[in-house]
């Protein structure tokens, strides 16, 4: 009984640890949430977005797969910076090996969503 009480505290303290460093994480690593400032920002600058929902699809998940070669989570924000009208976005794609035309459809994409 003896040893049972003075492990209680322990257990509490790594419980506390573990807590505080999952919520480090979703902090510093995990992207934007949907209710962020820059959700809000990149929905309005996107603004074909719900219109051509085929074309934001395809090219929000070219800069998915960036954030993954990289694992740099600055990319998921930066690449749909300007609704993926920036020079990141072209960078992923010469980093992912896509090829020029479809590069030039992806650039397309990216006018007609920020057009709406």
């Amino acid at each position: 009984m003896i040893q049972t009480l003075s492990l209680r505290p322990l257990l509490q303290r790594w419980q506390l640890t573990a807590t505080m460093l999952v919520i480090a994480y979703a902090v510093c690593w995990l992207p934007p949430a949907e209710g962020s400032i820059y959700y809000r920002e990149h929905f309005l600058s996107c603004r074909g977005r719900s219109s051509y929902p085929q074309y934001y699809a395809i090219i929000s998940r070219m800069c998915d797969d960036c954030t993954n070669l990289t694992r740099d989570n600055s990319v998921y924000v930066n690449c749909r910076e300007n609704c993926f009208r920036n020079e990141l976005f072209n960078t992923c794609m010469n980093a992912l090996m896509i090829m020029r035309d479809t590069q030039k459809e992806y650039r397309e994409y990216a006018i007609i969503i920020q057009e709406g």
